[in-house]
């Protein structure tokens, strides 16, 4: 969460409600490019009363990072909803540069053949491609070891376990944008019905 205190120095009230009341919202751009990055989620975050001319106000937006790790400039900005940006009309924004790391967990699916039915109790063989788009290595060995494994689930969400839990080890440490693929044996659970598979 980032908290600003904003004075209206404007001749306008900012207004708290309505449908052209005043908001605070951000924008990323790419530091390199000046490329605006959309984030996972719109956030605005609206005023606790209406502002009038000299008066000061603060509010504290949730700020969601772009998903790719990189140098970015992050923009802070007032919208009168339905009329205008502050800064398209005049008015200033407040800009810093902010460095994105990458969260140390994130994997980027790249194939996986998986075929769409199976027989209840069979075990299946299937390749999968993935990359380490995280911050942190994925050790091959010791204690804490990062492994391909996965779970069945019913369409109610609930989880279904199978005889045996088998899991894919790694054939070396996998370093953050290293790809790697792996065979896995898929074991179907004893019950014929249908599922939902997901790898982790």
């Amino acid at each position: 969460n980032v908290t600003l205190r904003l004075r209206n120095d404007g001749s306008k009230t900012w207004a708290s409600t309505g449908d052209n009341m005043v908001r605070l919202g951000f924008h990323w751009y790419r530091a390199d490019t000046g490329e605006e990055i959309p984030v996972r989620e719109l956030v605005r975050v609206s005023l606790p009363r209406d502002v009038a001319t000299g008066e000061e106000v603060a509010l504290t937006i949730p700020v969601i990072a772009p998903l790719t790790a990189r140098n970015y400039r992050l923009l802070f900005d007032l919208v009168e909803e339905r009329v205008t940006w502050f800064s398209a009309a005049g008015g200033q924004s407040l800009v810093v540069d902010v460095a994105v790391a990458a969260p140390p967990y994130r994997i980027t699916w790249l194939s996986a053949l998986i075929p769409d039915s199976f027989k209840a109790d069979q075990i299946v063989g299937v390749r999968v491609q993935l990359r380490n788009d995280g911050g942190k290595t994925w050790v091959s060995a010791g204690d804490n070891m990062v492994r391909l494994a996965y779970h069945w689930f019913k369409a109610s969400g609930e989880a279904v376990p199978v005889r045996e839990s088998i899991r894919a080890n790694l054939p070396r440490n996998i370093a953050p944008g290293d790809a790697v693929e792996l065979e896995i044996g898929l074991l179907a659970p004893a019950t014929a019905d249908d599922y939902t598979l997901q790898l982790d």
